[in-house]
């Protein structure tokens, strides 16, 4: 059986292995257009929510392909982000939730593999398994028809001038969001996505090849849990740009709001991070008098209004865990049915839309900076 091994990382993991593919990309790319007038360095951006897959020959652990997918952080850009700002180039449209593809290369010993094919669809499935909702990529002469098939739409051309030969570069991106429902996704993405790990027979125009693959990525891995990611410089950002909490990444909005409560006296426990509807912060209070109290909290990073659906799940969980008092959270609004469920529960929820969310920032921050 000819046997590859698909192999899936945090970037930050392998220094080594990120040098090495970039080695193997930027000679691809010079065997087009010339030598790069500028260093590695400069043209492969440093981004730490980067994961690289390599596809490697088990004989002998030789790298054949590889590719890079970057996740963006609420405060950590894409490299595409800032290619465009040192090209003062106004791109507003990349969001939180959006990852990039980069780097996509296969050598010369895996010609007739189709090997950039296999990764590129690999490199969506590691974009669901992280909940992104759009990849983008910067897509050259030799790659372009690539991405078209499997996708990926044309948003912007320019013209590039970081190796010899001028090369004409596309923007494009493919929508992820809700991917699976799709009718007419790839059965090879199903199949790498829903099984996660295993043996996928892939056909090559060297006959069928087998590829050992796990994409399995620890949530704890993709996004750091822990309130160490939410800093002064954080706080500071959100008041000035009050905008940005509607772009920040569902978890570190889970996480920050874990960090104002503990701000405020709570001993606080932040929940495994699901998208299913689940309760996401549990605090607690000691109050002399009373004794201990349990409070629910339940975040929504949304754009569109929160509906009765919602406050009915927390209503829910609230009887569920015996709660003293439960909030509904969320950086949108709340519809006119939800306000008024929510008013019939009055002593035991709270709903608190995005003005509500600034004031807390800005009290935790004072209390953070003894004002």
């Amino acid at each position: 059986m000819n046997l590859y091994k698909l192999r899936v990382f945090k970037s930050s993991e392998s220094p080594e292995q990120v040098n090495n593919n970039a080695d193997g990309y930027l000679s691809v790319l010079e065997s087009y257009f010339g030598k790069p007038t500028i260093s590695k360095e400069q043209y492969l951006f440093n981004n730490q929510y980067s994961f690289l897959i390599t596809i490697e020959e088990t004989t002998n652990g030789k790298v054949v392909g590889g590719v890079r997918v970057h996740s963006r952080d609420f405060h950590k850009p894409l490299p595409l982000e800032i290619l465009f700002n040192e090209r003062n180039i106004i791109h507003n449209q990349i969001l939180d939730y959006s990852g990039q593809v980069s780097e996509l290369w296969n050598g010369p010993s895996a010609s007739g593999m189709s090997f950039s094919n296999l990764l590129l669809k690999f490199s969506v499935a590691v974009g669901i398994e992280l909940g992104l909702k759009v990849l983008y990529t910067l897509s050259s002469d030799i790659s372009r028809r690539l991405m078209t098939n499997n996708n990926f739409e044309l948003i912007e051309s320019y013209m590039d001038k970081s190796f010899e030969q001028k090369w004409k570069f596309d923007l494009m991106k493919v929508s992820i969001n809700n991917f699976l429902a799709r009718q007419d996704i790839d059965n090879q993405i199903r199949t790498i996505y829903e099984a996660k790990r295993g043996i996928l027979e892939y056909p090559t125009n060297k006959g069928a090849i087998f590829i050992d693959y796990d994409i399995t990525i620890p949530e704890i891995i993709a996004f750091e849990k822990n309130l160490s990611l939410i800093n002064n410089e954080l706080y500071i950002q959100l008041i000035n740009n009050p905008e940005l909490i509607k772009t920040m990444n569902w978890r570190v909005f889970e996480t920050l709001l874990a960090n104002i409560l503990e701000t405020f006296g709570y001993d606080i426990e932040l929940m495994q991070g699901t998208k299913d509807g689940g309760i996401d912060i549990i605090a607690f209070s000691n109050n002399d008098h009373f004794g201990k109290h349990k409070y629910l909290l339940q975040a929504k990073r949304w754009n569109n209004k929160v509906g009765i659906d919602v406050v009915k799940n927390v209503l829910f969980n609230h009887e569920y865990y015996k709660a003293s008092k439960s909030c509904l959270v969320t950086t949108s609004k709340f519809t006119r049915g939800a306000w008024h469920l929510a008013d019939n529960y009055k002593w035991q929820l709270e709903l608190k839309e995005y003005n509500a969310i600034q004031d807390w920032i800005k009290s935790a921050w004072q209390i953070k900076n003894n004002l």
